[in-house]
Parts: structure tokens; C-alpha cells; sequence
């Protein structure tokens, strides 16, 4: 960290469900059980989850974006955390592209 604010006394990260409807969300939980069922693999419909970043402040979502399956969405966040307490927020915005409202 180059010396102004680090990041995670700025903002907050953590994983959401996607933004799907209910019914979308059930259609996908429905078909990767029946893929299951018949021996298929049903990974791609099971649920999803964003990796949402906001203010401390306000709560303000400053960064949303797919972050997969749940093992690779606590891998992103452990990343995205790990980036938040080691950078300032300049270098963090800068990197993670973090939209300025």
C-alpha cells in the first residue's frame, strides 16, 4: 500500500445470490437435479452467485459481478478481501474498475 486509505476501511466486500428471478433460479436448481438424477453433470445450473462490493458509509453497491458457483465465488472474495486490506483505494478502484456514483 502506497500510503493513502486502505481500501477495506472504505468499502466491504461479500457474495450475493445473482440477480435472478425466483422462477429462473428454481428452473436452474430443477435442471441440475435432473441432469444428476440421469448421470449427467449439472454444474452449469446450479445456482449463482455475484460478488458485490459497497461503500462502508452508505452501503452504496460500488462493484457487482458474476463470481460463478459457490466454491469459486469464496474464491474470488477471499481475493477480492485480500486486495481490499492490502491496497489503498486508489490502486483498488483502479484495478477492480469500481464504478465512481
Amino acid at each position: 500500500m502506497t500510503g493513502g486509505t486502505r481500501a477495506a476501511d472504505v468499502l466491504h466486500a461479500s457474495i450475493e445470490d445473482s440477480r435472478q428471478s425466483r422462477l429462473r433460479r428454481l428452473g436452474r436448481t430443477v435442471s441440475a437435479l435432473a441432469l444428476a438424477a440421469m448421470g449427467g453433470a449439472g454444474e452449469d445450473f446450479l445456482p449463482s452467485f455475484d460478488l458485490v462490493v459497497r461503500r462502508r458509509d452508505d452501503g452504496a453497491e460500488v462493484l457487482r459481478t458474476r463470481a460463478g458457483e459457490a466454491d469459486q465465488a469464496e474464491r474470488l472474495l477471499a481475493t477480492v478481501e485480500r486486495d481490499l486490506d492490502q491496497k489503498d483505494v486508489t490502486a483498488f478502484v483502479s484495478e477492480w474498475r469500481v464504478i465512481d456514483r
